[in-house]
């Protein structure tokens, strides 16, 4: 999924529904190089948008479940991706229930 994202970012062809879960910082998610940024899940979101130095993408917690701000990004997330058709909706939605 990363590397469709970042694929589609580089040619400049993101769609709009995806732009808010692509920063400059996101480019190592999928090897997982990558920070998250810690101002996207509040209200105000990230000041620094898509130049952020920051991963945008939602990342797993080992130590506790994700807030309801961090479900509802990754609800939206899994939606713009199935709209592209990259992804296995069903499968997703099961990994957001455990």
């Amino acid at each position: 999924v990363c590397d469709i994202l970042r694929q589609a970012f580089q040619g400049g062809t993101l769609p709009p529904s995806l732009e808010e879960f692509w920063s400059r910082g996101s480019n190592g998610h999928s090897t997982r190089s990558c920070k998250p940024c810690h101002y996207i899940h509040t209200k105000a979101g990230c000041k620094n948008g898509g130049s952020c130095r920051h991963c945008h993408i939602p990342h797993p917690s080992k130590t506790h479940r994700p807030s309801q701000t961090q479900r509802r990004q990754c609800r939206r997330f899994i939606s713009a991706l199935s709209d592209l058709g990259a992804v296995d909706v069903e499968g997703c939605q099961a990994l957001l229930q455990a």
